[in-house]
């Protein structure tokens, strides 16, 4: 979900506004201080993960997190000014909620690290946006399962629409908050501008933009009890036509744009 300004992305874990290699101190120490918690989340998601008998389950979890890093540039224009819906919010939010904590850390740290790579930033930009993404939806999702336990969403149990509704504003309201104050400390910090100016400026409305990616991914959740996960992966290829029809788009714009400048 792209923010108001030009190269900040929420849902990749903000990737665009993280601080580029530093002349701070503090800064250093303060990347490296969330770098190194997300990779004692990460580290702990696969501990968990290796203890546990995943079976297929991991084949799904694969296809989508594989779709995930795929379609991260992917995004929908909300009625919002300068505010976008991006697929890759909407499946890491699906992610949790069809397997889990652990397994929905280990997508949105793939999401910050490949999202991080296609604009090209250096290794601790990396680094820090693999472990705020992490970090973020791990302490998002364990919100969620504080208000509604794992237990009451497993299948065969009656699982209503409304009954997701306040656990998903929950976890959409949790992953911006983190994810907004761990970057816009390292922004602050690097820039030497006030905390407020920088969130203001960035992502005042992206809240807006997750809410509606956790309330697709609710809604994808409810298709997925209902006709089950194999009759979902089925699917999961159309995002994938839908994205390389949007870089066919985006190319022929770019080409149009250059045509006029020359002419």
């Amino acid at each position: 979900m792209s923010a108001g300004a030009p190269g900040t992305n929420m849902g990749s874990s903000m990737n665009d506004t993280t601080a580029t290699a530093t002349r701070n101190p503090m800064t250093s120490i303060y990347v490296a201080a969330v770098t190194a918690t997300g990779a004692a989340v990460i580290a702990l998601s696969v501990r968990n993960l290796l203890a546990a008998d995943l079976g297929r389950t991991l084949y799904a979890w694969a296809a989508i997190t594989l779709l995930t890093a795929f379609v991260g540039e992917l995004s929908l224009k909300l009625p919002v000014r300068g505010c976008r819906l991006s697929f890759s919010d909407a499946l890491i939010f699906l992610s949790f909620l069809v397997f889990g904590v652990d397994l929905a850390t280990i997508t949105a740290a793939v999401d910050g690290y490949t999202a991080s790579s296609r604009r090209k930033g250096g290794w601790h930009k990396r680094l820090f946006n693999t472990a705020a993404m992490a970090i973020a939806i791990n302490v998002a999702a364990r919100l969620f399962n504080w208000l509604l336990p794992a237990q009451a969403m497993a299948a065969g149990v009656r699982l209503r629409v409304l009954d997701l509704v306040a656990p998903l504003l929950l976890i959409a309201a949790a992953q911006y908050a983190v994810n907004t104050a761990l970057v816009s400390v390292a922004v602050a910090l690097e820039k030497g501008i006030p905390l407020s100016d920088t969130w203001r400026r960035t992502f005042s409305w992206n809240g807006l933009a997750l809410i509606s990616g956790a309330a697709a991914a609710g809604i994808v959740f409810m298709v997925v009890r209902t006709v089950g996960l194999g009759s979902f992966i089925a699917i999961l290829p159309v995002p994938i036509v839908l994205y390389h029809s949007y870089r066919v788009w985006k190319h022929r714009v770019i080409e149009k744009r250059a045509l006029v400048h020359r002419g």
